[in-house]
């Protein structure tokens, strides 16, 4: 054994080039295994990691300080149904005047520190308020307002809250303040516009479903005066979100997973056969000196596990760490605290599935290796190289073109099996270059989709707590620190004021009442539209949209849950009367949860009122001034100024996750080209020597050995580019059924125009001539007495 391990360690040492390109593609294999399966399960349940370390709420309650007294809200944490209870925090609606003038609502909480045994706060930044000036906000406040710290907030209503100054930021988990200073900042207003109210979290003993925190909800407001709980947040319905949006991730890590596991496999695969395959004049000589055929098996495999070891030792942290920015992007974009993810299960099958390919390929083809003869050996590994090589250089001299290409060009498949593996190494590298910018762009079209923020800028509600809210609150918030209801204008003051702004382009009003339709299975949301509609922007998955009265359009999941087909006519009953809808169109729209219906205003019975208005702006018309503009000519109304955060956060991760993946796949598939081609030029080392020495410059010979790959790049290419877009198709289809089971529109998968297409083809040679560069000058430098003495 000691025999073997040194002759392992010896032929280490002599191989430089050979056990550096070894640890070098183990490493990125490694690396890329674990950089994926680690994002794989952590992104799994990122609401669940963090509402673990923060001991996260399942039940928040806020109450009314009008009608409840701080020690008896204590007194409802000795209630059977709870477990362990924080509060009641003073919370306040503030209003806060920027330096352009325009104000904001947020909820400001008083609170003495980010512990205690419910809902603990994670500061991100900065410290915790010290004093009552001073103040910390949440991530999703500084993100969407643009606050930092040592900034100085003013408040712009009568309240009795000084200049505060941001001297941290902080996240939570749940419905939680949009800022946080001490109790004593805080004031107690129980009448007027704004008043306090307080907040309460809880942790139950049973929480399982929303039936069991709907049932302790009850339980702790048993006994208290009527209008004394404003407020309920369930825990299930924030995890919901969040597990849906990151669950959209899982499908394309998933295939980034297998593909850096298939492309490391091929490459290692390549490698570790030709190596065997290059040293066979070696085993021929260990052999003669005494060696058994289980001997030699050991070498090799020395030769190639030492530095797969290392590759492995290096790659695992460093993916692990490479993990750490896009784990914390995912908990950013959802404002939940950071926490340090590893999947060491995960992790360690990954490094073990790369190790077992590098030892049944090295065993693979070193047996046959160590059945030869000595002699047989010896003289496979000196003479020249003949075969598939030889026959396709003679057609291919036939062709009218320079001498080095047709040499090159004969090269490129003398050994068949090594090719595949990197055509194989290439495809993959083209299929993750085509399909990362494809998803790219077809997300960012999903996202404009869903926002629609092209179509509509703005959204009035008349009741302030209203559906669909988007964007950042300009006016009255609900949640936490809301205040009771002013008095709202009416639909007409309201539609009149809004066509009074100059900057209105056009508008709809809304209206939203629940129907019961057979096969639903729940009461569905029918929101109806007053005047042409057909702008939204909700894009069209199949038919049309909705242009007359009885004619409505809804999401895939209605017609999946319902059964129900395009051109189908539906009985939708509203407060006891029946609505006969004719079903024109399937649109792609996953609010709530994807089962709605939308229809025109002269569907519904009677004489409705708006509750809220779609508002699109003339070109060069500023949001946040409409809005002020809005909020300033009344009280009483919800506005939402769409483009403010939102859904960009998430695609924004996604779109990293992407870019980052598809790189180190890319250098992955450089790897196994400069294998290719390393193990090329050493094995025809002396059949470049020869054509040297006949006369062929360094400059003709790196020609050749660049074009022995391009038309391995250009099969890679031609392959690669169709996987790549079939991937693309089927992975966004996954990604939608797996968000909210929708379809999604045609218009979403044609991404791909000629100039893109032209690039990816030309992204498989570049890979394939990138990774044969260095090979090519060392085989143009090399010497060919040195050669032809070693021969």
């Amino acid at each position: 054994m000691s025999a073997v391990i040194r002759k392992s360690l010896a032929d280490l040492g002599r191989r430089k080039v050979q056990t550096a390109v070894i640890l070098l593609v183990v490493f990125l294999s490694s690396l890329s295994a674990t950089l994926a399966l680690t994002l794989l399960v952590e992104s799994d349940a990122p609401f669940d990691h963090a509402f673990q370390q923060a001991q996260g709420a399942h039940l928040t309650m806020t109450f009314a300080a009008s009608a409840v007294t701080e020690s008896q809200l204590r007194a409802r944490g000795a209630n059977s149904v709870v477990r362990a209870f924080a509060g009641p925090f003073k919370v306040l609606p503030w209003t806060i005047q920027q330096s352009d003038g325009q104000t904001f609502t947020e909820a400001l909480a008083g609170r003495a520190g980010p512990g205690g045994a419910v809902d603990r706060l994670t500061l991100s930044a900065g410290r915790w308020a010290q004093n009552n000036t001073e103040v910390v906000v949440s991530q999703q406040m500084a993100d969407q307002v643009g606050v930092q710290i040592g900034d100085a907030l003013t408040s712009a209503s009568n309240i009795p809250i000084p200049t505060m100054t941001v001297v941290g930021i902080a996240s939570g988990v749940g419905n939680e303040p949009s800022a946080w200073t001490l109790p004593g900042a805080v004031p107690l207003i129980t009448t007027g516009k704004f008043q306090t109210s307080y907040l309460m979290d809880f942790r139950l003993v049973h929480a399982a479903t929303n039936q069991d925190v709907a049932s302790a909800a009850n339980s702790i407001s048993a006994g208290l005066a009527a209008g004394a709980v404003v407020d309920t947040s369930n825990y299930l319905d924030a995890k919901l979100g969040a597990d849906r949006t990151t669950a959209v991730m899982i499908p394309f890590l998933l295939a980034f997973s297998i593909f850096a596991l298939l492309a490391s496999a091929l490459i290692i695969a390549n490698l570790v056969s030709g190596a065997v395959i290059a040293g066979t004049r070696d085993i021929g000589i260990m052999k003669s000196v005494g060696f058994t055929p289980a001997q030699v098996v050991g070498v090799l495999a020395g030769q190639m596990l030492l530095p797969a070891m290392v590759g492995c030792v290096l790659g695992v942290p460093v993916g692990i760490l490479a993990s750490q920015p896009f784990l914390s992007d995912t908990a950013h974009a959802f404002g939940l605290p950071r926490t340090f993810g590893v999947a060491p299960g995960p992790d360690a099958l990954g490094v073990l599935a790369i190790l077992l390919v590098v030892i049944a390929t090295t065993i693979f083809a070193s047996l046959r290796a160590g059945r030869m003869s000595a002699a047989s050996a010896i003289a496979t590994g000196s003479s020249p190289t003949t075969g598939h090589g030889y026959r396709l250089a003679r057609i291919a001299a036939r062709i009218n073109l320079p001498r080095a290409l047709t040499l090159g060009g004969g090269e490129s498949f003398s050994k068949p099996a090594r090719s595949a593996m990197t055509v194989g190494a290439i495809l993959i590298g083209v299929a993750t270059v085509t399909f990362s910018p494809g998803l790219s762009r077809s997300l960012s079209d999903v996202k404009a989709g869903l926002a629609r923020d092209a179509a509509v800028q703005i959204q009035v509600f008349r009741d302030s707590s209203g559906p669909g809210s988007k964007g950042r609150q300009t006016a009255v918030p609900s949640g936490p620190g809301s205040t009771p209801t002013t008095a709202t204008p009416t639909d007409e003051q309201t539609t009149a004021l809004i066509a009074a702004q100059p900057g209105t382009a056009r508008f709809v009003a809304e209206r939203m009442a629940d129907v019961s339709v057979a096969g639903a299975g729940e009461p569905v949301p029918l929101t109806a539209y007053r005047g042409d509609s057909s702008w939204l922007g909700y894009p069209i998955i199949n038919g049309r949209w909705f242009s007359a009265s009885g004619e409505a359009v809804a999401p895939t999941a209605f017609f999946t849950r319902t059964g129900r087909h395009v051109g189908d006519t539906i009985t939708a009953t509203l407060d006891g009367q029946d609505l006969r809808l004719r079903l024109v169109g399937e649109i792609f729209d996953i609010q709530g949860d994807n089962i709605l219906l939308r229809t025109a205003w002269t569907t519904l019975p009677g004489n409705p009122e708006a509750q809220s208005y779609e508002i699109q702006l003339k070109p060069g018309t500023d949001g946040d001034h409409y809005a002020g503009a809005i909020q300033s000519s009344t009280t009483g109304l919800g506005i939402d100024v769409h483009g403010h955060g939102g859904v960009d956060t998430a695609f924004i991760l996604i779109n990293s996750v992407l870019a980052g993946l598809a790189l180190i796949l890319t250098l992955i598939a450089l790897a196994g080209v400069f294998n290719t081609v390393v193990l090329n030029t050493r094995e025809k080392a002396r059949d470049i020597a020869i054509l040297k020495a006949v006369g062929m410059t360094p400059q003709q010979v790196m020609t050749m050995v660049m074009a022995s790959v391009a038309l391995v790049g250009v099969f890679g290419a031609a392959i690669g580019i169709p996987a790549g877009i079939a991937l693309h198709r089927n992975i966004l289809v996954l990604m939608g059924q797996i968000a909210s089971g929708t379809n999604i529109p045609n218009q979403y998968f044609s991404v791909f125009d000629p100039e893109l297409l032209i690039a990816l083809a030309a992204g498989g040679i570049v890979i394939a001539l990138l990774g044969a560069m260095l090979p090519a000058q060392w085989a143009a430098r090399s010497r060919v007495t040195e050669v032809l003495q070693t021969e």
